[in-house]
């Protein structure tokens, strides 16, 4: 059984300071969601996208792609998405369309996860040193060989993904990614290598960097 996708495209971008919601932003002469869709689109792994824009977005129709409205937060969006997905898939990937190049490697690692019955995300190790700080003191150094930076996407089983998301709005839950939420309520999550790659566009600085991997992945 293929995997369905979302792909988080709601957001506003406010900190890209462009007048086009962050999705919509070009980079290398298209919008940043379509670098993601066009390796979703080619995965033989991957079934039915759902496209989740903002309602301002004016986006009506891609082939083979369904696209719905996105909500104030990033949960609401995921589960207007898992609203329109086909209940037939077992399994979905979440994706955030401000991380252009993901690779089908990754996807694949993602989907082995999946088939085996587990939740998992993408993540990297953490190479720099971590401080946790209160104000401007330094508290204490974090043990970075227990920490890892997630990435997206990030798979889960459906059935799973469908209930957290029901728990969480019935407790007021607000997360900034899926698996806070199996976290939350003690369901396991695994993790895959991620990609250093796998950038995340959230600044004008990001996109300029995404320009240069953009202009430069063939020989990265």
């Amino acid at each position: 059984m293929k995997a369905g996708v979302i792909i988080v495209a709601a957001g506003r971008g406010s900190r890209l300071d462009s007048a086009l919601p962050k999705a919509f932003v070009p980079l290398g002469g298209k919008p940043l969601y379509q670098h993601s869709l066009a390796v979703f689109q080619g995965h033989p792994g991957i079934g039915e996208i759902v496209l989740v824009v903002p309602p301002e977005s004016g986006l009506q129709f891609l082939e083979g792609v369904q696209i719905v409205s996105g909500g104030r937060r990033r949960q609401d969006s995921v589960a207007a998405g898992l609203q329109a997905l086909d209940p037939k898939h077992q399994t979905v990937l979440i994706h955030d369309a401000a991380r252009p190049f993901v690779s089908p490697a990754l996807v694949d690692r993602l989907i082995a996860a999946l088939k085996q019955g587990r939740n998992a995300i993408a993540a990297l190790s953490v190479a720099d040193t971590v401080k946790q700080v209160d104000g401007g003191k330094i508290v204490r150094t974090i043990d970075r060989q227990i920490l890892r930076a997630a990435q997206t996407p990030q798979g889960f089983q459906l059935s799973v993904l469908r209930e957290v998301l029901q728990e969480a709005e019935q407790r007021g839950w607000e997360v900034t990614d899926e698996a806070m939420l199996l976290e939350k309520l003690n369901i396991p999550v695994y993790w895959v290598e991620g990609d250093p790659l796998n950038i995340k566009i959230t600044t004008k600085e990001d996109l300029r960097l995404g320009e240069i991997v953009y202009a430069n992945r063939s020989r990265l």
